[in-house]
């Protein structure tokens, strides 16, 4: 599935695409061209609905269909992303795949690694060659190390928001990592 960057290596990789905290990678117009990837806890598409801390609402979860209407998204706020397929340094790499596995299969998979868990990361890429719509753009942060955001412009609502990306961009499914855990 190509490489994978822990926040300690990332700098570098950020560093050869000559990226600085405030660049806007894409914006109305563009193409999307190059990486960009959102982790899900499920292999289902991440990108079809936002959390109450992405709009910086002290709440926990997902915003339901019910305050889409109501919840704001304001610049600077949006899809949590990364210029790479990022992990933290201490995530153990033990296997790439396509797919889910089952409680047993990974817990099998610890013992015969030699961890006391596991943990499955879920990674979706942008879509090359989509267009970037009016209102949306993608800045970098780096906030964590790699992290970019896609946002909007001026503030609308989470439904509206949503709708944006779901008529004129795509996420696609690109593989599942495991990493063991003591």
């Amino acid at each position: 599935m190509g490489t994978l960057y822990s926040h300690d290596n990332i700098g570098v990789r950020a560093a050869e695409r000559k990226l600085k905290p405030g660049d806007r990678l894409w914006v109305a117009g563009d193409k999307v061209s190059g990486d960009a990837y959102r982790t899900g806890n499920s292999p289902t598409n991440a990108a079809i609905y936002l959390r109450w801390a992405d709009v910086d609402v002290a709440k926990s979860g997902k915003i339901e269909e019910a305050d889409a209407h109501l919840a704001v998204v304001s610049p600077g706020q949006g899809l949590s992303m990364f210029i790479e397929r990022v992990v933290k340094a201490d995530f153990n790499l033990l296997a790439s795949q396509n797919g889910q596995s089952g409680k047993a299969t990974l817990a099998k998979l610890a013992e015969e690694k030699g961890y006391k868990d596991t943990r499955q990361i879920h990674w979706f890429k942008m879509e090359e060659g989509r267009v970037m719509p009016a209102g949306l753009e993608v800045v970098f942060d780096n906030d964590p190390p790699g992290h970019c955001t896609l946002t909007v412009k001026k503030s609308i609502t989470v439904h509206e928001f949503l709708g944006l990306i779901n008529s004129h961009l795509g996420f696609s499914y690109f593989g599942t990592d495991i990493f063991g855990k003591n």
